[in-house]
């Protein structure tokens, strides 16, 4: 195990130094694996709701549609002047 946790280190090391977007990368990359676990892991349990969980998840995007259409913009943001 501390081989691991040193080699890890040398790894994310060797990605700081080179460029910063690797880390970037590397973070958006292990939070999509972390929620695609996790979201696998909720459905092979039984007592879970799995339509009320896809009606939750769906209520996102269609919260972000509303939030857009509400959300007032200036005229400069709208043509890329900021």
């Amino acid at each position: 195990m501390l081989a691991n946790v040193l080699i890890l280190s040398a790894i994310c090391g060797g990605l700081l130094r080179k460029k910063l977007i690797a880390l970037g990368v590397a973070i958006i990359v292990s939070k999509y694996a972390l929620l695609g676990f996790t979201i696998y892991k909720l459905m092979s349990i039984s007592w879970f709701d799995h339509v009320a969980f896809m009606v939750g998840i769906s209520l996102f995007a269609v919260a972000a549609v509303i939030y857009s259409m509400l959300t007032p913009r200036k005229f400069s943001e709208v043509q890329g002047h900021a």
